[in-house]
């Protein structure tokens, strides 16, 4: 029997259509929804406002059946009238999701901006603190020859205030007979890229102060060109050479009465500046030939060698002594002192020669100790104009000098010099570990790896065994909830526990250190704790220590360079998240932090 099959009617399949349209539709939207840009936290929002369409055209097509002889009898209408609802509400939850994604960015994005700022405040904030801190003139010169900054000491030395200073040129500050060096001075700055100049600064009211200006050309954030330098008070230099002059007429008065010898005087370059004596001329150099001229430049090496050392010492240690020498075929003893100011300042030194070809004596000083532990000092000195990151390698070469001074003579030593070179050696270190610190800090966000899936079990498996031997020595106990995997840098949160498991096992009191690591999940986001049961922390402190630089204990107490937690927050807000304390004096703290779930735990 043959089957006849009736074709549709177009009716039948717009209805079909209008039916399975909104299906398709719906799967389509489904599938396709990781497209829409919406972060994953908001698509139960979406599937809200479909669910939302679909009861909203159920209750109104329940609420029309209610109605007196009214009715939905048609299946198909029901259907497609809810099938286009829920596609209305799909659509309508997508634009909602989509500006809740956008509003959540921007929050972001304001957040992150409020904290750059306020690490940059920070930091511009210790660069001033720095800057104030060095007692030398420290300015910044625009190209239009004003100041665009300078520290607390440019006001001091001046008298001038904050304000008035900002209104001023360079030149504003010189005094009438040195402004036009000083206009010069900055325009040769300029041009050549450094300039350096002595001049008599006018302050406020009305004194001099000669200065002496070492300038060089930067570039700035805005790509302008600045001269940035520093200005050294040197009156004490001025007065020392005025003073010089006075006393040569007294000591060539003595030079001249000395018997069987000569008298010289002499500055910081070992330059004679005054020779008189009757065997001048005779058995030593004539006096025109001393007056003006270095040590070295009229005696041979070996005199020189037994001599700079005595001439050293007196000048630039107030010591006096003597030493022999041979020149001239006779030998010669000379006496060395300093030569001091009403207010005690050596400000010049002076030899006394005697012909002792009868007697023989060498003398031999540690100047070499002296010359240095000079080198040195002027090395740390020159920190206080180093406004730039490269400071370790002058720190690393002071610690190596005073070790080797200690090593070569420590039997020379007394236990204040001793002393003395620990004190230094270990300010040397503390400041370089700072710096390294600081440098650390500052390059948490250029110098990070790429985040990618992190096994927190296994960082601090290795933290564990890093701190194995301080462990095993403090009998500490270590006990850790299986720790999830998170999206982020390894090397950084590696530091994070590093940094907080020390800190517990540093901070524990005198009982043995009791440690605990946790973990729970809050949303998109896995917050780790990691409690101790130590010393505690005072609440009204709980901000201050994640700061830079700031300590809550003494060195003698607990070593550190205080910016370890500023590591951890810094490290921690690079990776989306926060860290919080909460601890009480005696009663342990816990750290809490959060970071993001891996991509795959999402």
């Amino acid at each position: 029997m043959t089957r006849i099959v009736e074709s549709p009617t177009v009716s039948e399949l717009i209805i079909f259509v209008l039916i399975a349209g909104p299906g398709v539709t719906i799967t389509y939207i489904g599938y396709q929804l990781p497209q829409f840009d919406i972060r994953t936290a908001f698509y139960p929002t979406v599937a809200g406002w479909g669910l939302g369409g679909l009861v909203l055209m159920g209750a109104i097509l329940g609420f029309y059946s209610l109605q007196p002889g009214e009715s939905v009898d048609d299946l198909s209408t029901v259907f497609i009238l809810t099938g286009l609802a829920t596609v209305a509400g799909l659509t309508a939850g997508i634009h909602n999701a989509q500006a809740q994604t956008r509003a959540r960015e921007l929050e972001e994005t304001i957040a992150e901006l409020e904290r750059s700022n306020e690490r940059l405040e920070q930091y511009q904030q210790y660069t001033d603190d720095v800057l104030d801190a060095i007692d030398d003139l420290f300015y910044v010169i625009g190209a239009d020859g004003t100041l665009r900054r300078w520290n607390e000491s440019l006001a001091d030395v001046t008298g001038y205030a904050d304000d008035e200073i900002a209104g001023m040129r360079a030149e504003d500050f010189i005094v009438d007979d040195d402004r036009d060096a000083a206009v010069a001075a900055v325009r040769d700055g300029f041009e050549t890229g450094s300039v350096s100049a002595e001049l008599d600064l006018c302050t406020k009211d009305g004194d001099r102060v000669p200065i002496e200006f070492v300038a060089s050309t930067l570039t700035d954030p805005r790509g302008e060109t600045i001269l940035a330098g520093v200005g050294r008070d040197v009156s004490e230099r001025v007065e020392r050479e005025r003073e010089l002059e006075q006393s040569e007429r007294r000591y060539r008065t003595l030079a001249q009465h000395f018997p069987n010898g000569a008298v010289g005087v002499y500055d910081d370059d070992l330059t004679y500046t005054l020779a008189e004596g009757a065997v001048l001329g005779e058995t030593l150099p004539p006096a025109a030939g001393l007056e003006g001229s270095r040590l070295s430049e009229v005696f041979p090496e070996d005199t020189v060698g037994d001599l700079e050392p005595l001439f050293r010492s007196a000048i630039d240690d107030g010591e006096t002594g003597s030493a022999t020498t041979e020149f001239g075929g006779r030998n010669w003893r000379v006496w060395a002192t300093p030569l001091r100011d009403a207010d005690g300042s050596i400000f010049a030194g002076l030899s006394l020669t005697q012909d002792i070809t009868e007697q023989v004596e060498r003398e031999r000083r540690l100047e070499e100790l002296i010359d240095q532990l000079e080198a040195s000092n002027e090395r740390l000195e020159q920190f206080a104009y180093a406004a730039s990151h490269d400071l370790q390698e002058p720190l690393r070469m002071v610690s190596s000098y005073l070790r080797l001074v200690e090593r070569r003579y420590a039997d020379e030593l007394d236990d204040e010099g001793r002393e003395f070179i620990e004190f230094a050696v270990d300010g040397a270190d503390r400041m370089r570990g700072m710096i390294e610190g600081l440098l650390e800090y500052s390059r948490i966000e250029t110098r990070g790896d790429s985040f990618e899936p992190v096994d927190l079990d296994a960082i601090v498996a290795d933290v564990r065994d890093d701190l194995q031997v301080r462990i095993e020595e403090t009998d500490a106990e270590l006990t850790t909830d299986p720790l999830p995997t998170v999206e982020g840098d390894a090397g950084q949160l590696r530091q994070v526990f590093q940094n907080l498991l020390d800190n517990a096992i540093e901070y524990s009191g005198d009982a043995p250190p009791r440690i605990s690591v946790a973990a729970r999940r809050d949303g998109s986001m896995w917050e780790i704790s990691v409690s101790d049961e130590g010393i505690g922390i005072d609440p009204d402190d709980a901000d201050r220590i994640f700061e830079v630089f700031q300590r809550l204990h003494s060195r003698e107490d607990h070593e550190g360079t205080g910016i370890g937690l500023a590591l951890v927050e810094r490290i921690v807000e690079r990776h989306g998240g926060d860290i919080r304390v909460e601890s009480e004096p005696g009663e342990g703290t816990t750290f809490s932090l959060t970071l993001p779930a891996a991509a795959s735990d999402v």
